[in-house]
């Protein structure tokens, strides 16, 4: 599964259809959605429960499918009622032809494939902090080791750990990685 944040979904589908959806029937219909509106979509059953990894949710091209079909109907004048009747246990195959995507979905930001970019060269190796190294597990068997880290935040350990998910799944479907273990229960416990 491809593994997409809720803003990075919001993006995407914003970059669908952006210029593309026919403007409201109604002022109170948004074009394009935002974090706030995909989990109302949730609460309300019209896009599926994410995949959740640790505490982060992640979204597959199904949530944005789903996504653009309900702007796409709305966009036509039907009320949310409707589009919940309109998308009840519809197929995937359903969910393309409502969307009606491009032939491929906007590639997401390049910040977050930082991996596929040549690194940026050496930095000067005679500064003061130069021997100071900090490293971050990702996953067993996996570090990510910093040059003068120093002191790493956890909110930016949080979001590195986050923007490496898409680098981890590559790497346990290239078979370069074991997946992890399914999380044990006080009662699956000896």
């Amino acid at each position: 599964m491809e593994g997409w944040r809720i803003d990075e979904l919001a993006e995407r589908a914003a970059a669908i259809l952006d210029g593309t959806a026919a403007a409201a029937v109604s002022g109170r219909v948004t074009p394009v959605p935002d974090r706030r509106m995909l989990r109302y979509y949730t609460t309300l059953g019209l896009l599926d429960r994410p995949e959740m990894r640790g505490r982060v949710a992640y979204y597959g091209r199904r949530h944005l499918l789903q996504v653009v079909a309900i702007k796409r109907l709305q966009a036509g004048g039907a009320t949310l009622a409707q589009v919940q009747e309109a998308l009840a246990g519809a197929t995937t195959s359903t969910l393309e032809r409502i969307a009606d995507l491009p032939a491929e979905p906007a590639a997401p930001p390049p910040a977050r494939q930082f991996w596929r970019s040549a690194p940026a060269p050496a930095g000067d190796h005679n500064r003061p902090d130069a021997g100071v190294v900090g490293a971050l597990r990702l996953a067993p068997r996996v570090t990510l080791v910093l040059d003068a880290a120093g002191s790493l935040d956890p909110k930016d350990a949080d979001e590195i750990k986050a923007a490496a998910a898409g680098l981890l799944a590559h790497l346990r479907s290239a078979g370069l990685l074991e997946a992890p273990a399914p999380p044990t229960t006080r009662r699956d416990r000896p």
